[in-house]
Protein backbone atom coordinates (compact mmCIF):
# COMPACT_ATOMS: atom_id res chain seq x y z
CA UNK A 1 0.00 0.00 0.00
CA UNK A 2 1.37 3.38 -0.95
CA UNK A 3 1.83 6.09 1.67
CA UNK A 4 -0.93 7.93 -0.28
CA UNK A 5 -3.74 4.88 0.17
CA UNK A 6 -2.25 4.95 3.68
CA UNK A 7 -2.51 7.98 4.27
CA UNK A 8 -6.77 8.27 2.73
CA UNK A 9 -7.08 4.90 5.05
CA UNK A 10 -6.14 6.40 7.89
CA UNK A 11 -8.74 9.48 6.91
CA UNK A 12 -11.53 7.37 6.07
CA UNK A 13 -11.03 5.95 9.33
CA UNK A 14 -10.62 8.59 11.48
CA UNK A 15 -13.65 10.24 9.89
CA UNK A 16 -16.20 7.27 10.35
CA UNK A 17 -14.76 7.31 14.04
CA UNK A 18 -15.97 11.02 14.49
CA UNK A 19 -19.20 9.87 12.27
CA UNK A 20 -20.18 7.31 15.03
CA UNK A 21 -19.21 8.82 17.68
CA UNK A 22 -21.75 11.78 16.58
CA UNK A 23 -24.42 9.52 16.04
CA UNK A 24 -24.06 7.71 19.53
CA UNK A 25 -24.66 11.06 21.26
CA UNK A 26 -27.26 12.63 18.31
CA UNK A 27 -28.63 10.32 16.08
CA UNK A 28 -31.18 9.07 17.95
CA UNK A 29 -34.60 8.02 16.94
CA UNK A 30 -36.79 10.95 16.82
CA UNK A 31 -38.94 11.27 20.05
CA UNK A 32 -42.59 10.18 19.45
CA UNK A 33 -44.98 13.30 19.95
CA UNK A 34 -46.97 12.84 23.06
CA UNK A 35 -50.50 12.10 22.93
CA UNK A 36 -52.58 14.11 25.65
CA UNK A 37 -55.97 12.22 26.69
CA UNK A 38 -57.56 14.07 29.92
CA UNK A 39 -60.73 12.62 30.72
CA UNK A 40 -63.07 13.45 34.18
CA UNK A 41 -61.41 12.79 37.22
CA UNK A 42 -61.51 12.63 41.00
CA UNK A 43 -58.65 15.06 41.92
CA UNK A 44 -57.83 17.05 40.65
CA UNK A 45 -60.79 17.26 38.50
CA UNK A 46 -59.06 16.56 35.12
CA UNK A 47 -56.82 13.15 34.94
CA UNK A 48 -55.10 13.36 32.35
CA UNK A 49 -52.97 10.26 30.63
CA UNK A 50 -50.04 11.04 28.32
CA UNK A 51 -47.94 9.22 26.37
CA UNK A 52 -43.91 9.43 25.99
CA UNK A 53 -43.11 11.81 29.02
CA UNK A 54 -39.56 12.62 30.57
CA UNK A 55 -39.10 13.26 33.99
CA UNK A 56 -36.10 16.14 34.23
CA UNK A 57 -35.43 15.64 37.68
CA UNK A 58 -32.79 18.17 38.05
CA UNK A 59 -34.98 20.47 36.90
CA UNK A 60 -37.82 19.60 38.37
CA UNK A 61 -39.99 19.19 35.40
CA UNK A 62 -41.90 16.69 32.76
CA UNK A 63 -41.08 17.08 29.72
CA UNK A 64 -42.80 15.77 26.38
CA UNK A 65 -42.99 17.10 22.40
CA UNK A 66 -46.27 18.38 21.29
CA UNK A 67 -47.95 17.12 18.35
CA UNK A 68 -47.39 20.43 15.87
CA UNK A 69 -50.99 19.01 14.20
CA UNK A 70 -52.55 19.91 17.51
CA UNK A 71 -52.54 22.87 19.81
CA UNK A 72 -53.54 20.65 22.52
CA UNK A 73 -50.75 21.08 25.38
CA UNK A 74 -50.56 19.75 28.98
CA UNK A 75 -51.85 23.59 30.00
CA UNK A 76 -54.95 23.74 27.97
CA UNK A 77 -56.05 20.07 28.13
CA UNK A 78 -55.42 19.26 31.89
CA UNK A 79 -56.97 22.00 33.93
CA UNK A 80 -56.01 22.34 37.67
CA UNK A 81 -53.17 19.43 36.79
CA UNK A 82 -51.24 22.51 35.32
CA UNK A 83 -51.11 24.59 38.24
CA UNK A 84 -49.65 21.45 40.46
CA UNK A 85 -47.06 20.28 38.71
CA UNK A 86 -44.10 21.48 35.93
CA UNK A 87 -45.31 19.76 32.62
CA UNK A 88 -43.54 21.55 29.66
CA UNK A 89 -43.26 20.98 25.64
CA UNK A 90 -39.35 20.02 24.98
CA UNK A 91 -38.47 21.89 21.54
CA UNK A 92 -35.08 19.98 22.17
CA UNK A 93 -37.01 16.73 22.77
CA UNK A 94 -35.30 14.77 19.89
CA UNK A 95 -31.98 14.97 21.56
CA UNK A 96 -33.64 13.74 24.90
CA UNK A 97 -31.92 10.65 27.14
CA UNK A 98 -33.37 8.24 29.40
CA UNK A 99 -31.61 7.25 32.73
CA UNK A 100 -34.60 5.42 33.34
CA UNK A 101 -38.01 3.99 31.88
CA UNK A 102 -40.92 2.95 32.50
CA UNK A 103 -43.92 1.23 31.01
CA UNK A 104 -46.12 3.34 33.22
CA UNK A 105 -46.28 6.20 35.57
CA UNK A 106 -48.82 7.33 38.40
CA UNK A 107 -47.88 10.80 39.71
CA UNK A 108 -50.46 12.34 42.05
CA UNK A 109 -51.07 14.20 45.35
CA UNK A 110 -51.18 12.81 48.52
CA UNK A 111 -53.52 14.73 51.29
CA UNK A 112 -51.06 16.15 53.71
CA UNK A 113 -50.35 18.92 56.06
CA UNK A 114 -47.73 17.99 58.68
CA UNK A 115 -49.22 14.70 58.76
CA UNK A 116 -52.12 13.50 56.67
CA UNK A 117 -55.57 12.39 56.83
CA UNK A 118 -57.12 8.54 56.95
CA UNK A 119 -60.40 8.76 55.38
CA UNK A 120 -59.41 11.28 52.79
CA UNK A 121 -55.74 8.58 51.85
CA UNK A 122 -58.46 6.15 51.09
CA UNK A 123 -61.56 8.37 49.66
CA UNK A 124 -59.02 10.71 47.37
CA UNK A 125 -56.00 8.70 46.69
CA UNK A 126 -56.29 4.70 47.65
CA UNK A 127 -59.13 4.17 46.04
CA UNK A 128 -59.26 5.82 42.47
CA UNK A 129 -56.00 4.67 42.11
CA UNK A 130 -56.34 0.84 42.50
CA UNK A 131 -59.33 1.06 40.38
CA UNK A 132 -56.79 1.94 37.59
CA UNK A 133 -54.07 -0.66 38.70
CA UNK A 134 -56.28 -4.00 39.23
CA UNK A 135 -56.34 -3.09 35.13
CA UNK A 136 -52.64 -3.12 34.44
CA UNK A 137 -50.73 -6.05 33.04
CA UNK A 138 -48.75 -7.99 35.69
CA UNK A 139 -45.65 -7.61 33.27
CA UNK A 140 -45.17 -3.73 33.60
CA UNK A 141 -42.92 -1.85 34.44
CA UNK A 142 -45.27 0.66 37.01
CA UNK A 143 -44.03 3.43 39.20
CA UNK A 144 -46.06 5.27 41.48
CA UNK A 145 -44.85 8.67 42.09
CA UNK A 146 -46.74 10.71 45.16
CA UNK A 147 -46.22 14.59 45.46
CA UNK A 148 -47.38 16.77 48.24
CA UNK A 149 -49.12 20.32 47.36
CA UNK A 150 -47.56 23.45 49.09
CA UNK A 151 -51.43 24.34 48.84
CA UNK A 152 -54.11 23.02 47.42
CA UNK A 153 -54.36 22.79 43.67
CA UNK A 154 -51.05 25.00 43.62
CA UNK A 155 -47.77 24.11 42.72
CA UNK A 156 -46.22 20.60 44.39
CA UNK A 157 -44.02 20.99 47.13
CA UNK A 158 -40.46 19.51 46.38
CA UNK A 159 -39.05 20.28 50.12
CA UNK A 160 -41.37 18.03 51.48
CA UNK A 161 -40.16 15.65 54.49
CA UNK A 162 -43.66 13.49 53.81
CA UNK A 163 -42.07 10.87 52.65
CA UNK A 164 -39.02 10.19 54.97
CA UNK A 165 -39.92 8.47 57.69
CA UNK A 166 -41.38 5.71 56.35
CA UNK A 167 -42.43 4.01 59.21
CA UNK A 168 -45.15 6.64 59.13
CA UNK A 169 -48.97 5.12 58.12
CA UNK A 170 -49.25 7.07 55.08
CA UNK A 171 -46.14 5.46 53.52
CA UNK A 172 -46.93 2.60 54.57
CA UNK A 173 -50.70 2.44 53.11
CA UNK A 174 -48.52 3.86 49.76
CA UNK A 175 -46.04 0.84 49.63
CA UNK A 176 -49.14 -1.64 50.43
CA UNK A 177 -50.74 0.04 47.32
CA UNK A 178 -47.59 0.26 45.03
CA UNK A 179 -47.52 -3.80 45.95
CA UNK A 180 -44.77 -5.29 43.65
CA UNK A 181 -44.49 -2.14 41.98
CA UNK A 182 -42.09 0.87 42.16
CA UNK A 183 -42.85 3.44 45.00
CA UNK A 184 -40.56 6.94 43.96
CA UNK A 185 -41.91 10.10 45.96
CA UNK A 186 -41.68 13.52 43.89
CA UNK A 187 -39.43 15.57 46.79
CA UNK A 188 -36.14 16.59 47.01
CA UNK A 189 -34.57 13.31 46.98
CA UNK A 190 -35.44 12.46 43.43
CA UNK A 191 -33.75 15.75 42.24
CA UNK A 192 -30.33 14.57 43.82
CA UNK A 193 -30.72 10.97 42.86
CA UNK A 194 -32.37 10.59 39.60
CA UNK A 195 -31.41 11.75 36.09
CA UNK A 196 -34.30 11.63 33.26
CA UNK A 197 -36.79 9.41 33.87
CA UNK A 198 -38.67 8.23 30.78
CA UNK A 199 -42.30 7.15 30.66
CA UNK A 200 -44.15 5.17 27.71
CA UNK A 201 -47.08 6.57 29.49
CA UNK A 202 -48.11 8.76 32.07
CA UNK A 203 -50.91 9.45 34.47
CA UNK A 204 -51.19 12.76 36.54
CA UNK A 205 -54.09 12.73 39.32
CA UNK A 206 -57.16 10.46 40.22
CA UNK A 207 -59.48 8.62 37.93
CA UNK A 208 -63.15 9.63 38.89
CA UNK A 209 -64.67 6.60 40.55
CA UNK A 210 -68.19 6.02 42.39
CA UNK A 211 -68.30 5.13 46.36
CA UNK A 212 -71.64 3.33 45.31
CA UNK A 213 -69.60 1.24 43.16
CA UNK A 214 -69.41 -2.46 45.11
CA UNK A 215 -67.35 -4.06 42.42
CA UNK A 216 -64.31 -1.76 43.51
CA UNK A 217 -64.52 -1.29 47.14
CA UNK A 218 -65.32 -4.84 47.58
CA UNK A 219 -62.26 -5.89 45.57
CA UNK A 220 -60.10 -3.19 47.19
CA UNK A 221 -60.65 -4.38 50.70
CA UNK A 222 -59.90 -7.56 50.20
CA UNK A 223 -56.58 -6.46 48.47
CA UNK A 224 -55.77 -4.09 51.18
CA UNK A 225 -56.28 -6.70 53.81
CA UNK A 226 -54.25 -9.22 51.69
CA UNK A 227 -51.47 -7.39 51.08
CA UNK A 228 -51.21 -6.96 54.85
CA UNK A 229 -51.79 -10.38 55.83
CA UNK A 230 -54.39 -9.95 57.84
CA UNK A 231 -57.69 -12.43 58.08
CA UNK A 232 -61.10 -11.74 59.65
CA UNK A 233 -62.03 -13.32 63.01
CA UNK A 234 -65.84 -15.42 62.72
CA UNK A 235 -67.46 -12.81 65.40
CA UNK A 236 -68.80 -15.53 68.25
CA UNK A 237 -69.42 -13.14 70.78
CA UNK A 238 -70.67 -9.28 70.85
CA UNK A 239 -67.98 -7.00 71.31
CA UNK A 240 -68.23 -3.04 70.67
CA UNK A 241 -65.70 -0.42 70.08
CA UNK A 242 -66.20 3.51 70.21
CA UNK A 243 -63.61 5.42 68.20
CA UNK A 244 -62.28 8.13 70.33
CA UNK A 245 -61.33 11.37 68.99
CA UNK A 246 -59.21 14.36 70.66
CA UNK A 247 -59.06 17.22 68.16
CA UNK A 248 -62.77 17.65 66.87
CA UNK A 249 -65.95 15.92 66.45
CA UNK A 250 -65.59 14.46 69.76
CA UNK A 251 -67.91 12.56 72.06
CA UNK A 252 -68.32 14.37 75.34
CA UNK A 253 -69.61 11.33 77.59
CA UNK A 254 -67.43 8.58 75.89
CA UNK A 255 -67.11 6.57 79.76
CA UNK A 256 -70.82 7.33 80.53
CA UNK A 257 -71.40 5.46 76.64
CA UNK A 258 -68.45 2.43 77.75
CA UNK A 259 -71.00 2.40 81.20
CA UNK A 260 -73.82 2.05 79.73
CA UNK A 261 -73.60 -0.42 76.78
CA UNK A 262 -70.98 -2.64 79.05
CA UNK A 263 -74.59 -3.96 80.34
CA UNK A 264 -75.70 -5.27 77.30
CA UNK A 265 -71.82 -6.36 75.54
CA UNK A 266 -67.96 -6.23 75.70
CA UNK A 267 -67.22 -2.77 75.02
CA UNK A 268 -63.92 -0.71 74.62
CA UNK A 269 -62.70 2.89 73.68
CA UNK A 270 -60.04 2.61 70.75
CA UNK A 271 -57.79 5.02 69.88
CA UNK A 272 -56.34 4.44 65.80
CA UNK A 273 -53.91 7.21 65.85
CA UNK A 274 -51.92 5.55 68.16
CA UNK A 275 -51.63 2.26 65.60
CA UNK A 276 -50.14 1.69 62.62
CA UNK A 277 -52.08 0.84 58.96
CA UNK A 278 -51.81 -2.70 60.21
CA UNK A 279 -52.37 -2.50 63.50
CA UNK A 280 -55.65 -0.48 62.50
CA UNK A 281 -56.27 -2.95 59.94
CA UNK A 282 -56.30 -6.24 62.62
CA UNK A 283 -57.72 -4.03 65.21
CA UNK A 284 -61.15 -3.54 64.07
CA UNK A 285 -61.06 -7.40 63.60
CA UNK A 286 -62.30 -8.08 67.03
CA UNK A 287 -65.38 -6.25 66.84
CA UNK A 288 -68.78 -7.22 65.93
CA UNK A 289 -69.98 -3.16 65.70
CA UNK A 290 -67.73 -0.39 65.14
CA UNK A 291 -69.24 2.71 65.96
CA UNK A 292 -68.04 6.59 65.92
CA UNK A 293 -68.39 10.06 65.29
CA UNK A 294 -68.33 11.11 61.22
CA UNK A 295 -64.17 11.15 60.77
CA UNK A 296 -61.12 9.52 59.59
CA UNK A 297 -61.19 6.55 62.20
CA UNK A 298 -64.65 5.17 60.86
CA UNK A 299 -62.94 4.42 57.37
CA UNK A 300 -62.07 1.45 59.21
CA UNK A 301 -65.32 0.11 59.07
CA UNK A 302 -64.66 -0.65 55.87
CA UNK A 303 -62.26 -3.49 57.08
CA UNK A 304 -64.51 -5.07 59.57
CA UNK A 305 -65.23 -8.98 59.40
CA UNK A 306 -67.77 -9.83 57.23
CA UNK A 307 -71.14 -9.48 59.35
CA UNK A 308 -69.81 -7.10 61.76
CA UNK A 309 -71.90 -3.40 61.70
CA UNK A 310 -70.72 -0.33 61.44
CA UNK A 311 -72.46 3.04 63.26
CA UNK A 312 -72.08 6.46 61.79
CA UNK A 313 -72.61 9.37 64.00
CA UNK A 314 -73.66 12.60 62.79
CA UNK A 315 -73.33 16.00 64.81
CA UNK A 316 -76.39 18.28 64.91
CA UNK A 317 -77.23 19.73 61.73
CA UNK A 318 -73.48 18.74 60.31
CA UNK A 319 -73.36 19.85 56.90
CA UNK A 320 -70.24 17.04 56.24
CA UNK A 321 -69.42 14.22 53.92
CA UNK A 322 -71.57 11.71 56.34
CA UNK A 323 -73.03 10.70 52.93
CA UNK A 324 -70.24 9.50 51.13
CA UNK A 325 -69.08 7.61 54.57
CA UNK A 326 -72.37 6.33 54.67
CA UNK A 327 -72.28 4.81 50.75
CA UNK A 328 -68.61 3.88 51.00
CA UNK A 329 -69.59 1.70 54.25
CA UNK A 330 -72.62 0.42 53.07
CA UNK A 331 -70.70 -1.52 50.46
CA UNK A 332 -69.32 -3.74 53.02
CA UNK A 333 -72.16 -4.51 54.75
CA UNK A 334 -74.72 -3.58 57.99
CA UNK A 335 -74.74 -0.45 58.56
CA UNK A 336 -76.50 2.29 60.82
CA UNK A 337 -76.87 6.30 60.98
CA UNK A 338 -77.04 8.14 63.95
CA UNK A 339 -77.69 12.36 63.85
CA UNK A 340 -77.98 14.56 66.97
CA UNK A 341 -81.45 16.00 67.04
CA UNK A 342 -80.81 17.85 70.31
CA UNK A 343 -79.23 21.64 69.71
CA UNK A 344 -78.43 21.34 73.65
CA UNK A 345 -76.37 18.44 73.47
CA UNK A 346 -74.29 20.12 70.44
CA UNK A 347 -71.02 22.46 71.67
CA UNK A 348 -70.51 24.88 69.53
CA UNK A 349 -67.17 25.63 68.27
CA UNK A 350 -65.92 29.79 66.96
CA UNK A 351 -66.52 30.15 63.14
CA UNK A 352 -67.96 27.87 62.50
CA UNK A 353 -71.33 28.05 60.56
CA UNK A 354 -71.27 24.81 59.09
CA UNK A 355 -71.54 22.61 62.78
CA UNK A 356 -68.69 20.38 60.89
CA UNK A 357 -66.35 20.58 63.91
CA UNK A 358 -68.97 20.39 66.92
CA UNK A 359 -68.18 17.95 70.07
CA UNK A 360 -71.39 16.31 71.01
CA UNK A 361 -72.46 14.97 73.99
CA UNK A 362 -74.90 11.43 72.81
CA UNK A 363 -77.95 10.89 74.16
CA UNK A 364 -77.07 7.84 76.68
CA UNK A 365 -80.97 6.41 75.99
CA UNK A 366 -80.77 6.82 72.19
CA UNK A 367 -77.29 5.35 72.05
CA UNK A 368 -77.68 2.16 73.80
CA UNK A 369 -80.95 1.32 71.52
CA UNK A 370 -78.57 2.24 68.26
CA UNK A 371 -76.22 -0.69 70.03
CA UNK A 372 -79.08 -2.35 70.59
CA UNK A 373 -80.42 -2.20 66.91
CA UNK A 374 -77.06 -2.50 65.78
CA UNK A 375 -76.25 -5.98 67.81
CA UNK A 376 -79.12 -7.50 66.15
CA UNK A 377 -77.92 -7.36 62.47
CA UNK A 378 -74.87 -8.44 63.30
CA UNK A 379 -74.37 -12.02 61.25
CA UNK A 380 -78.20 -11.56 60.11
CA UNK A 381 -79.33 -12.28 56.97
CA UNK A 382 -82.19 -9.85 57.30
CA UNK A 383 -80.33 -7.06 55.91
CA UNK A 384 -80.35 -6.44 52.54
CA UNK A 385 -77.33 -4.79 51.50
CA UNK A 386 -74.99 -7.02 53.72
CA UNK A 387 -71.96 -8.11 51.46
CA UNK A 388 -69.53 -11.31 52.06
CA UNK A 389 -66.00 -10.35 52.27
Amino acid sequence: MTNYSQELFKLLVFRAIVLLTICTSLCKAAWPASNISPVRGHYPPVFCKMSHVLLDARDRVFRYKQDLTSRNTFDSSCGAGAGIWSVRPDEQSDSMTCDETYDEGYVFTMYFYYGSNYFHLHYDMMIPLFSELRKEDKGKKIVLMPSVESVRLQAMYWETKAFHDTSKYWYQMLKVLASSHTLLPLDDRIQKSQGNICFKTINFGTPMYSSADKDLIIPYVQFIKEELGVRHHQISKDKVGIIKRTNRRRILNEGELVEAVSNIADVELVDFSRLSFKQQIEKVQEYSVLVGMNGAGLMNGLFLSPGAVTVQLVPFRADLNFKEFGQLLKNRGPYLEWHNEHANLSQELPNDPYHGQSDTTVQVGEFVELIKKALQLVNSDDYSDKTEL
